[in-house]
């Protein structure tokens, strides 16, 4: 079992993105219902139980907009689109899961959204080129 924390995550303008893509990178984009922002990844590492304990009761923020506004290629191979955020809440968030499961801050894992996992690209695909627009 891949045991991981996340909460579900709502992806706006996804459309026009999957558009400018289509003709760069072939591959399968995560369905709605199963879209979700994926806090820290513990793999087979720990029993759901022990997790539960470890993390008690962990304030989460609900209610809340967070902006995922950075593109990033994930994954051994860098085959995956995800989206990930510099939101300060988030990091914190990670931060305190981490130290409960691991002792430690957690750098190096980036809580994130994907998007696309990536099986070819059709052309040349400029990393850069994906960066969103800011919106006033």
């Amino acid at each position: 079992m891949r045991l991981f924390l996340g909460s579900f995550a709502t992806v706006y303008n996804l459309t026009p993105l999957q558009k400018l893509l289509a003709n760069k990178m072939q591959g399968r984009w995560v369905k709605e219902q199963n879209r979700h922002v994926t806090l820290q990844f513990l793999g087979d590492r720990f029993r759901p139980e022990e997790v539960i304990e470890r993390l008690g009761k962990l304030p989460y923020p609900k209610g809340r907009t967070i902006i995922f506004d950075r593109f990033v290629f994930l994954g051994r191979e860098k085959n995956i689109l995800a989206l990930t955020t510099r939101d300060q809440g988030i990091r914190e968030l990670h931060g305190k899961i981490s130290r409960r499961l691991f002792g430690q801050n957690g750098e190096g894992y980036l809580p994130h959204v994907s998007l696309l996992r990536i099986k070819s690209f059709t052309t040349a695909t400029c990393v850069l080129c994906l960066k969103p627009r800011k919106t006033p």
